[in-house]
Order: C-alpha cells, then structure tokens, then sequence
C-alpha cells in the first residue's frame, strides 16, 4: 500500500503529542477558574464533562466541557474560556508538547522507504515550533496546519491542501488521526485510507454510521509500525 509515490498525514494532537501535559493544565485551570466564580467543579464533574464534549461530538472539546460545567451559562463560559484559552496559543503550548514515544523512530523508517509525510491538524502555528524541538518537525515535508491556514478540519480544504503540498492525490494518502468526527470521516470522504489512534479524550468517540468506520484501528506506535511494516 505504501511506495514512493504514497503520503502519510499525521494530526498533531494525540498521534505525535500525546497531550498529557496539555489536558491535565487545562483540566486544572477550568476546574480553577470555576472555583474562583463560585461554580462547583471537581474531576467527577470534569469527566462527565469529557464526556458530554465526546458524545456530542463537539468540534472544540475544552468549550464544551467549560459550557457543560457552567450549566450552559453563555456569559459565564465566555469569560472562563476567555480566562484559560491562552494555554492553547501562547508559548506554553509548547511547553506542554508531550512527544509520543517511538514516533521519532518509525517517522525516520517511513522517510527511509521514500514516503511522503504531512501534517494534517488543528493547531496554531506555535505547534510547528513544539514539532521541531522535539525533533519531529524535520520529517515531514507538509507543515501546513490550521492555525497558516486559516481553515480547520473537518474542512476538506485542509486535506487538500497537504496532498497539494505533497504532490499526490488524496487516494494515494493514508491519514492517521484520534477523531472519527474530523480526521477519519473527511479523509475517508477524500478516499484516503484511514488509521484511527485511540488515545486520549476521544478513544471512546464512537462511529455515527458505517460510513465514519477507520479502515485500521490502533492504540501504540508499535501497532502503527507492525501495520505499517504490512504495508
């Protein structure tokens, strides 16, 4: 499946950063700042709050969870979000880049066999520096995300954009993402083959129909080297 003339997408957050460091800081800070406004939050009312965000497939999972604790108050969330949102596009959104594990190892095996890589992702333009200083950013010949953009997945727009950038056809593109909402289901609408990494808040993001169905599922970047190693 994979040759010279193959490309591979990656999103950012979750296959490349495993977003420990990321979801525990606004995990906090939201819990915090609705502390500070008298509104009660704990981690079981944060977790219930992941999973309404999941569930409902939200497109912006930390909104959601703020809108959720506040009981759907608009002005409340507005001013929370306006509070905590800067940890997802300042500096130190870099600075809670968690690198995945064996990734560095098996992009370097992907680029040895000739294969195309890109970036395929909603995030600010900072990422591409957490990228290069955890010495990810090198491979991947596609640094377009959404924040150079100015559009994000699910836009198709997006995706095409990277197999332009690539020089291939989406057919030709293997797209490997932690959401079905919008990375699995645009890329299978493109007829590019789709990875599903489980991980993080939308592991347990479920299917609305078939049509959303990954081709392949894995949960490790050993699952990924083992699938890639089939191809």
């Amino acid at each position: 499946m994979l040759s010279k003339n193959s490309a591979v997408l990656f999103d950012v957050g979750g296959p490349l950063d495993t977003e420990v460091r990321l979801v525990e800081t606004m995990a906090h800070s939201i819990i915090d700042a609705l502390h500070r406004r008298g509104i009660e939050a704990d981690a079981a009312r944060y977790a219930r709050a992941v999973e309404y965000a999941v569930s409902t497939y939200a497109p912006e999972d930390f909104p959601a969870i703020v809108w959720h604790m506040t009981g759907g108050d608009a002005a409340a969330s507005v001013e929370i979000w306006s509070e905590v949102s800067g940890y997802l596009q300042s500096e130190r959104r870099a600075a809670l880049f968690t690198p995945r594990e064996g990734m560095r190892e098996l992009l370097v095996s992907l680029q040895s066999r000739g294969v195309a890589l890109g970036l395929a992702a909603n995030q600010p333009p900072s990422a591409l520096e957490a990228l290069d200083a955890a010495q990810l950013g090198q491979f991947f010949a596609w640094r377009g995300v959404s924040g150079t953009l100015g559009y994000r997945k699910p836009d198709h727009r997006l995706f095409l954009a990277a197999c332009a950038g690539l020089g291939v056809a989406p057919e030709a593109c293997v797209m490997i993402g932690d959401r079905i909402d919008i990375d699995i289901a645009p890329a299978s609408q493109l007829g590019m083959a789709t990875v599903l990494f489980k991980t993080g808040h939308h592991r347990a993001q479920r299917p609305r129909s078939w049509l959303e169905m990954p081709d392949y599922e894995v949960s490790s970047v050993d699952e990924l080297a083992k699938l890639f190693s089939a191809w």
